[in-house]
């Protein structure tokens, strides 16, 4: 079965591919690029390293418990309205934990992060396979998005240094501003209706 050639940009299927790739790396980055902010945090809030251990283990929690969810969320009212509202409160929450005032607030905010991140795993794979018609062409797609995963594992310790270093621990959380509003704007434009 051939692909079904879609109207403009909406609905292509290796453009919604790219934005849900950027989008999984974003949230899957944030696993692992605070890792190397916990000291610089330590310091700043006066806390013993195991506490500070909650910074990245809420996140990895409340993003693990609520993937099943947001996937029945997606079924009952549209991957890309989950997906999309999801990002968009990404946002807010990166940007909140980047002003953080106390570690109570800056795990809260994690906590929440990880809450909204989970939509974009389950949503996405509905939006890939909604995109793709041809079942070898799909299979193809999902092995390319999942290959965000290792590439965040990757990336989010070399980002999360470089940030440390040149500006503050704080940046490992507003670095994620721009690129999830290019996310949540191309998907937006490209996304299909569920």
């Amino acid at each position: 079965m051939a692909e079904p050639k879609p109207n403009g940009l909406l609905g292509h299927p290796w453009l919604v591919l790219g934005t849900v790739m950027v989008g999984t790396l974003l949230i899957g980055l944030d696993r692992t690029v605070v890792n190397l902010a916990v000291p610089s945090i330590i310091g700043d809030f006066g806390i013993s390293v195991s506490t500070a251990a909650w910074v990245a283990t809420g996140y990895i929690i409340s993003n693990a418990v609520f993937v099943p969810v947001f996937g029945k969320l997606g079924d009952l009212y549209g991957n890309r309205v989950i997906y999309l509202w999801s990002f968009v409160g990404f946002i807010i929450l990166s940007v909140l934990a980047g002003f953080a005032w106390n570690f109570a607030s800056l795990v809260a905010f994690r906590v929440l992060q990880g809450l909204v991140g989970a939509a974009v795993y389950p949503t996405a794979m509905s939006l890939i396979a909604k995109s793709f018609a041809d079942r070898k062409a799909r299979a193809q797609a999902l092995g390319i998005w999942s290959s965000s995963f290792a590439v965040s594992a990757v990336i989010g310790p070399l980002l999360g240094g470089y940030l440390v270093d040149n500006f503050s621990w704080r940046w490992v959380f507003f670095i994620n501003l721009p690129i999830a509003v290019v996310v949540a704007l191309f998907g937006a434009m490209l996304f299909p209706d569920s």
